[in-house]
C-alpha cells in the first residue's frame, strides 16, 4: 500500500508542476477607490486583458577584446599590426571614489616609431601618445567607452581595439549651509 501512495505521489506531483503558470487576472475596485488584483474571480471583479509582451532576440555578447583591422583606402599600404586590446581597463570594470584611471594595452608587433597610439573616451580623442599606458584624469561620474586606434604619420587609422564599457561612481559630498 505505501509503495502505491509513493508512486501516485510522483504522478501527483509531476501533474502540478506541469500545470500552466499563466492564469487569469481579475482587477476590483472597493468604494474607497482600493484597486486589488487577484487570480481568482470574485463578485465585481473584471478580468484583466494584458498586452502581448515585446520580446527581441539576445546577441551575444563577445568577452574577447582582440582588435578588428579598419578597412584601408589605400590598397598599397597595409598594415603591419595583428593585434591591439585594451587590458585595463576591462570591459565592464566599475570604479569607485578614484580620480584617475590606468589604462593599458597591449599592440603586437609593438608600435612602429612613427606611429601612434589615439586614445578614444566616449568616442572623442582623449589623448594621442605613443604610450601603451595612460592615466585617465578627473573622469565624470556615469558610464564611459574607451578604444585604442593605431595611426600612422598620416594619421591614417591602422588597427583599433574592441570598445570597452567602464563605470565611474563617486559619492555625494553633503552641502550644508
Amino acid at each position: 500500500m505505501r509503495i502505491k501512495f509513493i508512486q501516485y505521489s510522483k504522478y501527483l506531483f509531476l501533474l502540478v508542476c506541469v500545470t500552466p503558470s499563466w492564469a487569469n487576472i481579475y482587477q476590483k475596485q472597493d468604494i474607497a477607490g482600493n484597486v486589488y488584483f487577484s487570480d481568482t474571480p470574485s463578485a465585481g471583479a473584471t478580468p484583466v486583458i494584458l498586452k502581448e509582451i515585446n520580446t527581441y532576440a539576445s546577441i551575444s555578447a563577445s568577452t574577447n577584446n582582440t582588435a578588428k583591422t579598419l578597412k584601408e583606402t589605400d590598397d598599397t599600404v597595409k598594415s603591419i599590426y595583428k593585434s591591439i586590446s585594451i587590458l585595463q581597463p576591462s570591459n565592464q570594470q566599475t570604479f569607485q571614489n578614484q580620480s584617475s584611471i590606468k589604462s593599458v594595452l597591449t599592440i603586437e608587433p609593438s608600435l612602429q616609431s612613427e606611429d601612434r597610439v589615439e586614445w578614444m573616451l566616449d568616442g572623442k580623442l582623449y589623448q594621442r601618445s605613443r604610450q601603451s599606458e595612460i592615466t585617465l584624469s578627473e573622469i565624470d561620474r556615469g558610464e564611459h567607452t574607451l578604444q585604442a586606434k593605431v595611426v600612422d604619420s598620416n594619421n591614417k587609422p591602422q588597427l583599433s581595439s574592441q570598445v570597452i564599457t567602464f563605470y565611474v561612481h563617486r559619492t555625494a559630498q553633503e552641502v550644508r549651509d
